[in-house]
């Protein structure tokens, strides 16, 4: 095994082109958990390529680079999709029962 798990997960060749982080060992749990959506994360970056041209293009609104992304993955069926979550605890005092001691 390599000095750094994440080499085991990762392909080389994406190590080299691209800054890679692992939080968590996500690679890890992705890979053996998804594989089939691992393999298609990982593809992404592979057929990505960014140029200074990219760089140098005003924007506007959303520049071409996001939308050529999101474009490798929507092509095989990812979406983004937004999670929102809450708690609510209501303490609740009294509430007439027996007193215990």
């Amino acid at each position: 095994m390599s000095a750094n798990p994440i080499d085991s997960f990762i392909p080389e060749d994406i190590r080299t082109l691209h800054e890679i982080h692992d939080y968590r060992n996500a690679a890890q749990v992705l890979a053996t958990g998804c594989p089939e959506e691992f393999h298609e994360i990982i593809d992404a970056p592979s057929a990505f390529r960014l140029s200074l041209a990219d760089i140098r293009k005003p924007g506007g609104n959303e520049s071409e680079i996001p939308k050529r992304v999101s474009g490798l993955l929507r092509a095989k069926g990812w979406m983004e999709t937004r999670i929102e979550g809450g708690l609510l605890i209501t303490k609740v005092a009294g509430s007439g029962g027996k007193v215990l001691g």
